[in-house]
């Protein structure tokens, strides 16, 4: 990972920033999620910047919508629906970990 020089002043902006961070949300946070945060979004304010760790502790983010807007979302999940067989979790791992199907539908 490259390392990028800051000047002190800089360097005690962003330790200021991570202690506000965590006496607001309660959650600790190194200087690095806290540069990596602001160069990947835009905060217009830095309670802004403050309040999207709080968002982030307070919530699971759900890895599969995260940064979708709503309408692909709406197009990720028209593509599921209810087939009204009933699957095990028995079943869905020996799909996943054994390589083979149990389901009611094989003949043999």
């Amino acid at each position: 990972m490259a390392s990028i020089p800051v000047d002190e002043r800089t360097k005690a902006r962003i330790r200021e920033l991570c202690e506000e961070i965590e006496a607001e949300t309660g959650r600790a946070v190194s200087e690095r999620s806290v540069v990596a945060r602001v160069v990947e979004r835009e905060f217009a304010t830095r309670e802004a910047l403050v309040d999207s760790f709080r968002e982030e502790s307070a919530a699971p983010v759900d890895d599969d919508v995260e940064g979708l807007s709503d309408e692909e979302i709406e197009r990720f999940f028209a593509g599921t629906s209810d087939w009204g067989v009933d699957t095990a979790d028995d079943d869905i791992d020996a799909v996943l970990y054994e390589d083979e199907a149990l389901s009611e539908f094989d003949t043999e």
